[in-house]
């Protein structure tokens, strides 16, 4: 092997006919006469890493040709950081798709019904927690394959730029935080949003429902409250329709009015006379600002 002279001080590669390293200038040096590929590989990683390279090499657990031999590794910074932490590690393809699909999910949850907030972030914390290590380093052998072999001093700067740490990957990650949140309550909460529940009961005190039931006897006296969708009162609309299975058709309808300060309505009224299923309906300005269902039989 062709002897290789590297820098003491900053450990670049420094050409054999040059007495002064040229990212330094130091004239410093020492050579390695066993140097190989693998180990130019490992060198380049470890400046790629910057702070705490160490940690990760003694995570990666890498083989004499620079492979990692760990797929899986506790990062506790990962764990409780989960993409604050990608993004300080500038992985930003990862923090974007997680956003993404964060998207996705609360769109999922809204279409079938469940929440799963509580179970996205303990997914997250296990996933960057045992998978992170691996990741980060996948990102760091592919951008430094990238590189050309003969580079200028200024393309090294910018190759180096890539890795290391960055408090602005940590604001990106705050900013889309932000952005994610704006999303949800502003288009992905109204798109999906159901009108309030309208609950019914064989009683009722101080407006609030008592003796919850949605099965009532024909002409039975039935209590029921609601809050209108903007929680603001004034002129509303109710409708109580027949479900008929393949036809609906009122059986009642009625138009009142409330002070604008009250948030909803508490009142009572008759059970229709026929069994069956029923919806109650009650619109603010021809849109639906609040339904319930109940069914009569006779017991």
């Amino acid at each position: 092997m062709k002897n290789k002279n590297y820098c003491l001080k900053c450990d670049t590669k420094i050409e054999s006919n040059k007495q002064v390293c040229e990212d330094c200038a130091s004239i410093d040096k020492q050579v390695d006469c066993n140097e190989n590929h693998e180990s130019d590989f490992v060198t380049d990683l470890k400046k790629y890493v910057g702070k705490n390279n160490d940690y990760y090499l003694e995570k990666w657990r890498l083989s004499s040709g620079g492979i990692t031999t760990k797929s899986i590794s506790i990062n506790w910074a990962g764990f409780f950081l989960t993409f604050f932490w990608a993004g300080y590690r500038k992985m930003y393809g990862i923090v974007l798709i997680v956003f993404g699909l964060f998207i996705l999910l609360d769109v999922f949850a809204h279409i079938v019904g469940a929440p799963l907030y509580g179970y996205i972030g303990v997914l997250m914390s296990v996933f960057f927690g045992l998978i992170g290590n691996r990741m980060y380093y996948d990102k760091a052998k592919r951008d430094i394959a990238k590189r050309t072999v003969d580079f200028s001093h200024g393309s090294k700067d910018n190759f180096w730029n890539s890795g290391g740490t960055s408090k602005w990957g940590v604001l990106l990650v705050i900013g889309l935080s932000i952005m994610y949140l704006v999303i949800n309550v502003f288009i992905i909460e109204p798109i999906f949003a159901e009108p309030p529940k309208v609950e019914f009961g064989n009683n009722s005190i101080d407006g609030e429902i008592i003796g919850i039931t949605n099965s009532f006897e024909p002409l039975q006296e039935m209590h029921y409250a609601f809050n209108f969708a903007d929680d603001k009162g004034g002129k509303y609309e109710v409708s109580i329709k027949k479900d008929e299975g393949d036809m609906f058709f009122i059986v009642d309808e009625w138009k009142d009015e409330v002070p604008l300060d009250c948030p909803g309505v508490s009142s009572e009224m008759n059970a229709p006379e026929l069994e069956g299923f029923y919806i109650f309906t009650v619109k603010k300005y021809d849109e639906v600002s609040a339904e319930g269902f109940f069914r009569v039989e006779k017991q």
